[in-house]
Parts: C-alpha cells; sequence; structure tokens
C-alpha cells in the first residue's frame, strides 16, 4: 500500500461552519425540512428562481454567463422531474421567461410573496445564482451575532453598487443576517424549504486560464482596504460566541436542517463550459449542473447526505481535484425534497423527420455522450411494442437534446426508416476520449503573458515529447484542457486546470520545476504518463461506477475506524490522517459470486493493488466480506481513491491486478498468471486500458455487459501534518 499524508486544513474549520451555518460563505445549499400535516397527501409546490449575471454598477470583467443558464436548467428540473407546476416556478435574470431583472427590490419582494402564500407542508426551492462576497460586519457589539471573521457573507444581485460610507455596507448586497430575516417567515409556516446558492465568498477571484470563472468577487473591490483592516481588527476581540443568541432560520435544530457547502473556504466554486465533452456547451455553474444532472438521473431516493456525496464522486469522475463539498445539520439523511420515491426517468422519444437530423429529447444531463447507442422500439402503444427495430448513434450531445443518426450496432445492419416516436433504450454507453488534455499556457506561473518567442519554444519542445500513441492529447482550447504546463524563468511547472495555485508547496513531485535541458522531454513525458495513468482510471472507474448503480448492489466499499465505528462523509468530507488505522471491508452484495479487486490510486498519482495480493483468492461468494487492515502515514497527501471491481464470477478468477503497472508493455507480459484469464482481456478491462493508455481504441462498453460488472469509488482526503 502506498503511503499517505493531508494537505487538508485543521478540523478547527468545521466548529466555523457549526458556528455559521446561517451564513451563505462559499456555496450553501441550505435546508429548513418540517413534518409535514398528519394525513396530509399532497402540498403544493413552489420556486423562486434567480440568476445574476449582468452587473452594471461594477467592472464588466464581472459579468457572468452561467446563472442565466442555470435558472432555465432547474426549471425544466423542477417541473418535469419533480411535477412544480410551471405557473408556480418564479424566475428573476435576464431571460424572456422572468418575471423581472434580479435587483435587490425584486428578490426582496418575491421572498415576502412567498411568506404570504406559502402553506403549511408546501416544497419551496429558492435558487440564487450569482457572486458573492464579503462586507465588514454591521454590528460588531452584538453577542447573538458573532462574525469570527469581522465580516458579513453577502450575496450580489445586479444592480449592487460600491462600498456607501453613509450605511457602512456595499450598496444593494443582500447579507447573510437579511438572507435570515427573509426566509424566516417562510420556515415558520413549517414549509420544507430548499435555499441553493451558487456563490462563493472566499478564496482568491480568479478567471482561471481553463475557461472556468469563479463567482466570487473580492472584498477589496468593493470596499476601501481602511474598512477591511479596521473589520479585521475588531475581528481579532471576538474571541467567544454567545450561547443565548438567537435561533436563526438555519438553526431551527427541532424543524430538521441541513447546509450542504460545495466548496471548503479556501476554494472557489467556479461557472464553466458544460457539458465537459460536446459541440453544444454553454456555461453553468459547477453546482447547478451537477446537481440538477444528478436529481434527473436519480432512479432512487436520495438523501441529503447521499446528494453531496454524488456531487463529490461527480467532480472525481471528471478529474476534478475541487471543490469538496461539505454538509452539516441534524437533516442530512432525509430524502431531497421530501419525496419517499423518485418516479423513474422518462422514456427516450426519437424524432425522426422526413429530413435530418434526427433527435432524441434528452442530452448530456441525461448521462448521453457522443458515440453512444441507443436501441430503438416502436412507440407506445403500437403492436409488437418489445420489437428491436433498429439503433442509433449520438452524433452530438446537448445538454437536455442529442442528434442522433441510425447505426449497425452487433450484428445488425443500419435502418434508414426507423419511426417518429420511437422510444429507445441505451446500449452502448461511449466515455468519450479519456486521454489526458494538456496545453502550453499563455500566462506563466505568476499569471503574466508568456513572450511569443518562448511559447513558441515550449510547444515545439512539447510537441516532441508527447509520442502518437501517448495517453496525453495536446489541446489549443483552454476549456477542453484538463493540465497546463506554465513557464517559470527557465523551466516549467504542470498545473492542474481546476487549481487556483500552481501546487509549487505540494510534496509530489509532479509539480515540481522541470528545467528545460536536454532531459525535459523525457522527464516531461514521464509525469505525464503517470499523471494520465491514475487519473484516466478513476475517471473511468468513477463514470462506470455511475452507470452500473442501480443494476444490482454488486461490491461495496465500507471504511470502519480502529474502534470499529462506520466512517461517513461529515461535515468536512471523508478525512484521514496520518497514523490513523482503516479497516476496509469489501462487501459482495450480489446474488452470486464477484471476483473483486481492490486499487488504490494515491495523490502523487501511483496506482497500486491492495486486494488481492500475490497469491491470495479473491473470488468472494454472494454476501461474503474481505477485510483489510491499512495504517495511513504521510509520504502523499490530498485527495485520495479506492477502486473496487467486481466481476460476476465465471469459470477461471478475474483480477485486475495488472493495472497497477507502471507501463502498458508489462501489462501485456503478466496479463496471465498461472493460466488464469486475466480481468485486463475483458470488456471492462479494454476500456480500462484504454483510459490508462490510450491504446486499444475502446472508448466504450456494451450497457449488458455492465451487468456482469460491479465497480465502487471511495475517495477521502489524507491530511498534511501539521
Amino acid at each position: 500500500m502506498n503511503q499517505y499524508q493531508s494537505c487538508l486544513p485543521s478540523f478547527s474549520l468545521a466548529a466555523r461552519y457549526r458556528r455559521s451555518l446561517r451564513s451563505i460563505a462559499t456555496v450553501a445549499v441550505v435546508l429548513t425540512l418540517a413534518a409535514h400535516a398528519a394525513g396530509e397527501s399532497t402540498s403544493t409546490k413552489h420556486a423562486l428562481l434567480v440568476g445574476c449575471s449582468r452587473y452594471p454598477h461594477l467592472n464588466s470583467w464581472f459579468e457572468l454567463r452561467g446563472p442565466v443558464n442555470d435558472v432555465v436548467l432547474f426549471k425544466k428540473v423542477l417541473s418535469e422531474r419533480y411535477r412544480f407546476p410551471r405557473g408556480q416556478i418564479s424566475i428573476l435574470a435576464a431571460h424572456p421567461e422572468a418575471k423581472g431583472s434580479a435587483t435587490r427590490s425584486n428578490i426582496e419582494q418575491e421572498f415576502k410573496r412567498l411568506a404570504k402564500e406559502v402553506g403549511h407542508g408546501d416544497d419551496v426551492v429558492i435558487l440564487l445564482c450569482g457572486h458573492g462576497s464579503q462586507q465588514p460586519d454591521d454590528d460588531p457589539e452584538n453577542p447573538n451575532d458573532i462574525e469570527p471573521d469581522g465580516r458579513d457573507e453577502i450575496f450580489l444581485p445586479e444592480d449592487v453598487k460600491g462600498w456607501d460610507g453613509t450605511s457602512r455596507r456595499v450598496e444593494n448586497a443582500i447579507s447573510d443576517d437579511e438572507l435570515n430575516a427573509w426566509l424566516w417567515p417562510i420556515a415558520e409556516k413549517a414549509a420544507t424549504v430548499w435555499v441553493i446558492l451558487d456563490a462563493c465568498c472566499s478564496g482568491t477571484g480568479i478567471r482561471g486560464t481553463g475557461g472556468e470563472v469563479a463567482r466570487q468577487i473580492p472584498v477589496d473591490e468593493l470596499i476601501p482596504i481602511e474598512e477591511l483592516r479596521a473589520s479585521d481588527v475588531r475581528a481579532g476581540d471576538q474571541s467567544v460566541v454567545s450561547s443565548d443568541r438567537l435561533p436563526s432560520v438555519f438553526e431551527v435544530g427541532a424543524r430538521g436542517v441541513v447546509a450542504t457547502y460545495a466548496a471548503q473556504p479556501h476554494e472557489t466554486t467556479p461557472e464553466r463550459l458544460m457539458p465537459y465533452q460536446g459541440g453544444d456547451r454553454i456555461y453553468h455553474g459547477l453546482l447547478s449542473y451537477t446537481l440538477c444532472e444528478l436529481l434527473q438521473n436519480a432512479q432512487t431516493p436520495m438523501t441529503y447526505r447521499e446528494l453531496v456525496q454524488a456531487i463529490h464522486r461527480s467532480y472525481v469522475a471528471r478529474g476534478r481535484t475541487g471543490p469538496t463539498p461539505l454538509i452539516e445539520g441534524p437533516a442530512q439523511d432525509r430524502v431531497v425534497l421530501g419525496m419517499e420515491e423518485i418516479p423513474r426517468r422518462s422514456q427516450i422519444v426519437l424524432t425522426a423527420p422526413n429530413e435530418e437530423p434526427w433527435s432524441v429529447n434528452v442530452g448530456s444531463l441525461h448521462g448521453l455522450t457522443a458515440g453512444s447507442i441507443l436501441e430503438v422500439y416502436p412507440p407506445a402503444g403500437s403492436a409488437n411494442a418489445e420489437q428491436l427495430l433498429g439503433h442509433v448513434v449520438v452524433v452530438q450531445a446537448a445538454v437536455t437534446k442529442c442528434e442522433v443518426k441510425p447505426t449497425g450496432f452487433g450484428k445488425s445492419d443500419a435502418v434508414q426508416s426507423l419511426p417518429d416516436g420511437g422510444r429507445c433504450r441505451v446500449t452502448y454507453i461511449d466515455f468519450g476520449d479519456q486521454r489526458l488534455h494538456m496545453m502550453v499556457d499563455k500566462n506563466d506561473v505568476s499569471r503574466k503573458s508568456v513572450r511569443p518567442e518562448i511559447l513558441t519554444m515550449l510547444n515545439q519542445r512539447v510537441q516532441q515529447s508527447i509520442n502518437s500513441d501517448s495517453p496525453v492529447a495536446i489541446v489549443n482550447d483552454p476549456a477542453a484542457a484538463q493540465w497546463f504546463l506554465r513557464w517559470n524563468s527557465g523551466g516549467v511547472r504542470l498545473v492542474p486546470a481546476d487549481g487556483a495555485t500552481d501546487h509549487s508547496d505540494a510534496p509530489s513531485a509532479i509539480y515540481q520545476e522541470i528545467p528545460i535541458d536536454e532531459h525535459f522531454g523525457r522527464k516531461l513525458q514521464n509525469r505525464l504518463a503517470r499523471v494520465a495513468r491514475a487519473q484516466g482510471l478513476v475517471r473511468m472507474a468513477s463514470g462506470i461506477s455511475e452507470s452500473t448503480h442501480g443494476h444490482s448492489e454488486g461490491v461495496q466499499i465500507d471504511l470502519f475506524t480502529r474502534d470499529g465505528s462506520p466512517m461517513n462523509w461529515e461535515s468536512t468530507g471523508l478525512n484521514v490522517r496520518d497514523g490513523d488505522q482503516v479497516l476496509v471491508r469489501l462487501h459482495n452484495a450480489a446474488r452470486h459470486s464477484m471476483d473483486v479487486t481492490l486499487l488504490y490510486v494515491d495523490s502523487d498519482f501511483g496506482v497500486s493493488c491492495l486486494f488481492p495480493t500475490l497469491g491470495e483468492f479473491n473470488r468472494l461468494a454472494a454476501g461474503e466480506s474481505q477485510s483489510l487492515k491499512l495504517v495511513v502515514n504521510a509520504t502523499t497527501s490530498g485527495l485520495e481513491h479506492m477502486i473496487a471491481i467486481g466481476v460476476r464470477s465465471r469459470g477461471q478468477v478475474v483480477d485486475f491486478t495488472a493495472l497497477e503497472q507502471p507501463s502498458l508493455e508489462r501489462v501485456a507480459r503478466e496479463s496471465q498468471r498461472g493460466g488464469a484469464h486475466r480481468g485486463v482481456h475483458s470488456p471492462l478491462g479494454q476500456v480500462l486500458q484504454s483510459a490508462m493508455f490510450g491504446v486499444g481504441g475502446q472508448r466504450g462498453v456494451n450497457r449488458r455487459d455492465l451487468l456482469d460488472y460491479s465497480v465502487r469509488v471511495q475517495s477521502w482526503h489524507i491530511q498534511r501534518p501539521q
């Protein structure tokens, strides 16, 4: 097993969250949930969706493109998936369907309207998308409203202005205290209220080279520096929090409260082009898009704790190292929106006009990707409704719609006369190009422009270093890049595209400077290949894990502390420290035996096999478990992953231990051991090899083949010693 340790902040931050559940620091999803009236079986559903994109009183640099798209997406999911009447969904945004613009006064009036109209047991969803920031605490002497950092968190409506010296606040901003006051009358009626704030109030306001825009405006852009210094001085005198402070709407424990944060205090949450791959991408908030995608595709009810874990898994599946969602509150295990059942996804319907293009009524939001193949059956109500008529392939995937065309599949030829209104089922999932996308950044590590002659030299050296069969692809679109190569005075550094820093202080050698010398090509190729193998495995395994959920229980990963207590996703995520002893239990919950492999991917991009070791028998009967004891130590730190792969047992024992090897040649050479057929030759193994090594040409897998597999990914943060 590899050695561990972590770059997370200390757990003192958790106390800060518990003290400030009422705040909108970072990105908060805050829900006040109340028991429905006895015997009441129906409720009225209300939604207020606010998207702040234009800020005419601020520098045009801070305009956003995603919030208006977020509100439209939420409206679609709420109306189609959760049956919110469209007439009960109010939009404030720069959009034709909007009731008005997203100004402070309009937002306040909508809160007041909801307070009057909402009744006992109603469902209310409030979405606020836009920029967040901070301002000095407006009542620093109030013992009932302690702000440990001396600042109030604020959400910025479209008509926000700069600092008002008379009122000593950012003009037209909405503070956390005001949001409390507006929400309280709604919560008093015992309604179910879900407030989603896709904005952030911490970190640095950086527009990333990768096309990601942080939804945060630095406080010094809004407030004079002397005011900030004064608030910092005042904050230094606040060392205690009054125990008799008045409860806020976010702290009504008896009513059932849960708060979910999409990022930690040192992180920002971005908006970016979504989906990650496809020809019809538009800007969305990462949190908003991911929430809608998960809710749209849920096949069974999810609790709020499960939802935040699913958000994190989705980020990992996209190759992200952050942000990390957090959760607090006593109602974490309640079902999202209180629904005891989530209806199955509506049927996929083919639109086949006389002239192309053909289309289906679902898109990337529903999990479809370019290259995926769907079976086509007669329209609902037709005779022989289960007769397979042919197949279509996804040509281009938009968010809620896909362009398709007839295709052959398996032993069947393409059928050109498929019926309009035909029902479709996914039969082949294409996971897309899994190569690591890398780009030479036009900015250096200090974010200054690199001279043209240096850029030309770097691009030439990189082109010479990357082989044609490499698992790395050089791209020219910053929004498509997963890693950047940044100039640093005679050398270069590899930097993740979703990171706000250059990671130069990270323990991993991956982030350390590569000199421009005779060894440059070899060092660059080795580092990129190591990253590509590890991240490719995690991305593909995470994608397959989501695809196989719902088919069967399959293999499960359970974690326990030294004293046998379960390790659950807590307010700061799932964290382990140097010296911790962890019991990992692999459990076969399927109704048949499975051959199980457990791989570990550390933050230094190493891949090792924890189970089976040489000579171990890894076939688990139905209901059988295998336990491993791990000791965490300080060699690596940060976000790391365990990947459990289960294969339905048939004949010879199968395992995936070969995937831990550093080169494809060794994988091929050792793909037989003792005459046993190895997992790397299976359909799933071929896809995993393609993701790790960029060879084989197999980017997808037949959905029916996935019924024989179970893949689970468990991620945690290894904390760095203080």
